[in-house]
């Protein structure tokens, strides 16, 4: 999956989660790796549709908090 440089695949459970709390999640972890630095700019894909294939359908461009 990490085919391309700083590529970093992040596996979670899809529960009755919101839309938002995935990405932050995501951003925090990689942050507290040591991967992303605060205020840094990143590009977040992802899918709405669970347990489909061919269901990434979102890219957006967020802020490391």
């Amino acid at each position: 999956m990490a085919l391309c440089r700083n590529v970093f695949p992040i596996a979670f459970t899809p529960t009755s989660l919101d839309a938002q709390k995935p990405s932050e999640e995501a951003l925090a972890l990689l942050r507290d790796r040591g991967v992303l630095k605060p205020g840094v700019r990143v590009l977040l894909t992802k899918g709405d549709f669970t347990g489909q294939a061919g269901g990434t359908n979102t890219m957006k461009v967020l802020t490391v908090p």
